[in-house]
């Protein structure tokens, strides 16, 4: 399910494009936007662990587990910044704003690692995630020539 959440809704930054005629300058954003994705989506199954537990749904946090799920959230954060200084390469715009990746580096992966069993705390995290996500969108839709 994590993954097909990649394949349904990343196409969708591709909408109306072509009818717009306009260049394909999105590409730049598209692994940005998969790693956000998917590392929300790891918070939103933490927060909801314990209802998919009880009902027999398996997610990819509860098949990873807390570290697992952090470590992936990790390497979703590092696809975050890959793609942030590819743009800041491409566009000549200075390093530092690469900086707007550090949460998605630490504080999320960090949350999942201690503090993946509490729904609470999760709850919290998806919503700051979210909020976050979307700050990152913006400064990169608006980077990207």
């Amino acid at each position: 399910g994590t993954l097909m959440n990649a394949g349904n809704f990343a196409p969708l930054l591709f909408v109306g494009l072509a009818a717009s005629g306009g260049p394909p300058r999105l590409w730049s954003l598209l692994f940005a936007f998969v790693g956000l994705l998917l590392q929300n989506q790891l918070v939103h199954e933490a927060a909801d662990a314990e209802e998919d537990q009880r009902g027999k749904v398996r997610t990819t946090f509860l098949v990873l587990g807390q570290r697992g799920a952090a470590v992936l959230a990790l390497l979703c954060g590092g696809l975050v910044l890959g793609a942030t200084l590819h743009l800041l390469r491409r566009v000549g715009a200075p390093w530092p704003w690469a900086l707007h990746a550090l949460p998605y580096l630490t504080f999320f992966p960090a949350q999942l690692a201690f503090h993946g069993g509490s729904a609470e705390r999760m709850a919290r995290a998806r919503l700051t995630q979210r909020w976050a996500a979307a700050a990152s969108g913006l400064l990169l839709f608006a980077l990207d020539p």
